[in-house]
């Protein structure tokens, strides 16, 4: 039996949030102030239902993923991926510590993305004091303003804490830093390596390759795809990596997981999922 994946949960919660706000607007805009429902209130009850569909989607997906992952721990030969790196404990110096930050045009981008709109408010709140209506827009001020903080902060932590974890590899296995757990997997303990297509969040069509190494007590996750990012700064030991030796990177890092695991790499394709011809890289 292999530990479930524990993002599944903030998924599931994320998705009922969204609905939830919805029905709030809903109800507190169209009902309760007795507003216009037909063209407005329509609308919002057509993406409720359309998050709703999507919540019943994703639930299918989980669940057939969380039996292929079952499944190919036992019968491994049947899920083994095309094309497989050649186990070798000596392809990275051990031990190894990857760690990913925004990079500073990620940070740039904030800045714009966040400065912009406060300066604007700012702009606008002198125009009010002026006129002596600054009391009337300094709620709506602030709710702004919690607004995009928690935006912010969606962003860093979801990046980070799921799918880009800060990795330590040794020669007892890979420990993995989430925002708020760490994980530990010993390698004589890891049933299953393997990397699946799964979706960027909750409501989102688009999908990302994940990997996955695990076992009956710990479940360890990552994905790649930011460490091809210029977006985003990779650090490994405390060193950065060129953009052109990063490939070679992550191919010896399945290399040794292999290595050490003893393990083959397995490739899960939920059946109502197209195959696409996706590199190892992404």
């Amino acid at each position: 039996m292999l530990k479930k994946d524990r993002s599944i949960w903030r998924m599931r919660l994320e998705t009922l949030a969204a609905i939830a706000c919805f029905s709030y607007l809903v109800i507190n805009t169209y009902l309760l102030k007795q507003k216009d429902f037909v063209v407005g209130g329509i609308i919002y009850l057509v993406l409720a239902a359309y998050y709703i569909w999507l919540f019943s989607v994703r639930e299918m997906y989980w669940q057939r993923l969380f039996q292929l992952r079952l499944d190919a721990a036992v019968h491994r030969e049947q899920y083994l991926a095309h094309e497989q790196p050649t186990p070798s404990v000596t392809a990275l110096s051990l031990p190894i510590k990857i760690t990913l930050r925004p990079g500073k045009r990620l940070w740039i981008l904030l800045a714009v993305l966040c400065g912009l709109p406060l300066l604007i408010l700012t702009i606008l709140a002198i125009f009010f004091s002026i006129s002596g209506q600054l009391a009337n827009v300094l709620s709506s001020f602030r709710w702004i303003g919690i607004i995009l903080l928690v935006l912010v902060l969606y962003f860093l932590s979801d990046a980070s804490n799921e799918f880009c974890p800060t990795i330590s590899v040794n020669e007892q296995g890979m420990a993995v830093h989430y925002l708020l757990r760490r994980t530990f997997l010993p390698w004589s303990d890891a049933r299953l390596f393997a990397y699946y297509d799964t979706y960027t969040n909750p409501l989102a069509k688009q999908r990302f390759r994940v990997y996955e190494l695990s076992g009956e007590h710990a479940f360890i996750h990552w994905s790649w795809r930011m460490f091809f990012s210029y977006w985003w700064e990779v650090r490994v030991n405390g060193q950065g990596i060129a953009s052109d030796k990063r490939a070679e990177f992550v191919e010896h890092f399945s290399q040794v997981v292999m290595g050490y695991t003893h393990l083959s790499l397995c490739e899960l394709v939920v059946p109502t999922q197209k195959k696409h011809a996706w590199s190892m890289i992404c």
